[in-house]
């Protein structure tokens, strides 16, 4: 019989999970709430606005890639999705369940790929959980990823194709599958590094940078097999990302919005001084800090055999040691952050911080296996950490999630906000959809705009380029507001 201290432990244990799994649920309840809550916002209405004539989706790729942005793939799924959406009913919204339904299979990915045989798919499914309602608490600037159709489309999609082309490498690279899964594997990560930098060119710069570190360790195994696979993926990888950043449309551009593009000091300066999205932060970020102890702890005591071999004696698990590995990890943010300040001469948007932190995430899981094997060498043995680091650390991890910025602020939203809200854009779409054709329409500003949507009210120039998309898109002469 068990004595009495170890069923405390265990009952303490049981207690963590379930505060755990009952904030990732509330946090989880709250994204969808707001999920279903969102209005379409800027770009969303230039692009529903836009005709549906056959073909014209090709055009207007072509027209946007030599007089705006590299962005292909983006600029061909805008025409021909978003007028047949209908930003205005109910589709808006299930379109938005994309964002949280790829982001729980991109950390599930992620979990199943990098911590494998370390858990099982239920721990995996936890850890994306967990990741998720993470990503989803201290998440930037939420409304520009999650809220946001065309976010969704820039920033999210090709977030999750990153982690598919990237997952695809590290599963040839460790054997899990048959040599004809490989062939598979590395046709996947192909064709999704070219749709990746189709869509967004900072994460399709970053496969690239992964694909070349995998590349080198496959010359360095003398594994001729996958480095004729992995050459192939990164010599397309490469072209497809050239083909993004060389596009006419992205100099038109930077000439006009950004007078600060490609000069160094404009960059440096954009470079350090952004407090708002701070790499210290999530450095120090609470959640993520008591979710390593707590994966560590889990890992060392489930896993300890694995852990504790030799570098050499389990191949699918040798990698870079930790300092190389963190330092790469390291200088891999730096450099995506440096290249985005460099091309517009500004600080990070925050649409861009978000995937960033994303990116940022997906390192502390690359992290974990080596850490693991440095903690085991330094013990001389397995990590056998007690239940009660894993308890303590998810019970700190559950009140971090609860206190979460994005948290507060959507509860306080929710309490105060939405009265206003809701009742007000619904009031506006009933006016604008019967005023006649001329009609110049003025709104009255709402007091207090909900804090997690991007853009959620409309400025006071009717010739503003996002009042003019909107007015478009409902057949108006103009709208604006006024008040305060």
């Amino acid at each position: 019989m068990r004595d009495f201290s170890t069923k405390k432990a265990d009952f303490f244990y049981l207690f963590s999970l379930v505060a755990i799994v009952g904030s990732c649920i509330l946090v989880m309840i709250l994204s969808l709430t707001y999920t279903f809550l969102a209005e379409a916002a800027a770009d969303d209405y230039c692009s529903a606005g836009l005709p549906q004539t056959a073909g014209f989706w090709y055009s207007y790729a072509t027209l946007q890639y030599s007089q705006w942005t590299g962005r292909w793939l983006a600029m061909s799924i805008y025409p021909y999705v978003f007028p047949r959406l209908g930003i205005d009913t109910i589709n808006y919204s299930v379109f938005l369940l994309l964002a949280p339904l790829m982001s729980l299979a991109s950390f599930y990915i992620m979990a199943r790929v990098i911590l494998s045989p370390l858990i099982n798919r239920t721990t995996s499914v936890f850890i994306s959980l967990a990741i998720t309602a993470i990503f989803w608490a201290y998440m930037p600037s939420i409304g520009e990823l999650w809220y946001w159709a065309t976010g969704i489309v820039e920033y999210q999609l090709p977030f999750f194709l990153l982690v598919i082309a990237s997952a695809s490498l590290l599963a040839v690279t460790r054997g899990l599958y048959s040599k004809n899964m490989d062939l598979l594997l590395t046709g996947v990560a192909m064709v999704s590094a070219v749709a990746l930098s189709g869509l967004n060119e900072l994460l399709g710069l970053y496969f690239v940078a992964f694909c070349a570190l995998q590349l080198i360790l496959a010359i360095l195994r003398s594994d001729r097999r996958t480095t004729v696979l992995f050459a192939i993926v990164f010599l397309a990888a490469v072209v497809a990302w050239y083909i993004s950043v060389s596009a006419p449309g992205n100099a038109v551009r930077s000439a006009g919005e950004f007078p600060n593009s490609m000069r160094l000091v404009p960059a440096i300066l954009a470079f350090l001084y952004d407090p708002e999205h701070s790499f210290i932060a999530w450095i120090i970020n609470p959640a993520l800090i008591f979710l390593t102890i707590a994966l560590l702890a889990h890992m060392g005591r489930e896993g300890s055999q694995v852990s504790s071999a030799p570098e050499g004696a389990n191949p699918q698990h040798r990698i870079l040691h930790l300092p190389i590995f963190l330092c790469i990890a390291l200088l891999a943010w730096f450099c995506g952050r440096f290249v985005v300040s460099f091309a517009q001469g500004t600080i990070l948007p925050g649409r861009v911080s978000n995937v960033l932190f994303a990116v940022f995430i997906a390192s502390v899981l690359l992290l974990l296996p080596s850490a693991l094997r440095w903690l085991s060498g330094r013990s001389a043995g397995p990590v056998n950490w007690p239940k009660q680091t894993s308890a303590i650390a998810l019970l700190l991890l559950s009140m971090s999630l609860i206190a979460a910025p994005n948290t507060s602020a959507a509860i306080n939203d929710l309490r105060f906000n939405f009265a206003e809200y809701r009742p007000v854009i619904e009031a506006r779409k009933a006016e604008v959809r019967n005023a006649p054709d001329d009609a110049d329409l003025t709104f009255r500003r709402l007091s207090r705009p909900p804090r997690l949507f991007f853009k959620p009210e409309l400025t006071g120039d009717p010739d503003y380029w996002e009042n003019k998309c909107y007015a478009k898109y409902y057949g108006v002469k103009s709208v604006k507001v006024v008040g305060e």
